[in-house]
């Protein structure tokens, strides 16, 4: 199984707020779906005739769904303490280690479009969008803070 490192205040500790959903004491990752994507530009001739194509900004999508398992409703009221909600904040880095597939390993960026689905007779489920570029260099400055 994967090890999840979440930088600084972007983990996953919280509740939701009233005794009817149980608290999350923590995610349990279940699927890692993955896509390839790139920006793609055709250029066409004079006569108008695609004559060549160009990619660039190639990079890795990801969607990671947990089951975030509860702990006891007694601490449910800990979602007021917690930052946007449960959500990780925007463009926080996520470090993924010991996938199988190598390309999974990487300092992921959280991107926009994530969710909690919660229904009060089953545990949450929690969707986090994450993204990587292929270029190492690319990456390199996508994920580093300015200081």
């Amino acid at each position: 199984m994967s090890a999840i490192v979440f930088r600084g205040k972007a983990q996953i500790n919280s509740g939701f707020g009233t005794a009817v959903f149980d608290v999350i004491g923590y995610a349990e990752p279940q699927t890692f779906k993955l896509s390839q994507k790139w920006d793609q530009s055709i250029i066409k001739d004079r006569t108008g005739n695609d004559c060549s194509e160009r990619a660039q900004n190639e990079k890795y999508e990801g969607d990671i769904s947990f089951k975030l398992l509860g702990d006891t409703k007694t601490n449910a009221a800990k979602i007021n303490s917690v930052t946007n909600g449960g959500f990780l904040p925007k463009l926080s880095n996520v470090a993924i280690t010991g996938c199988d597939l190598a390309v999974a390993n990487a300092v992921w960026v959280v991107q926009s479009g994530c969710d909690i689905s919660m229904k009060n007779d089953d545990v949450a489920d929690f969707s986090l969008k994450v993204q990587a570029y292929a270029d190492a260099a690319q990456q390199a400055l996508m994920v580093s803070i300015p200081t």
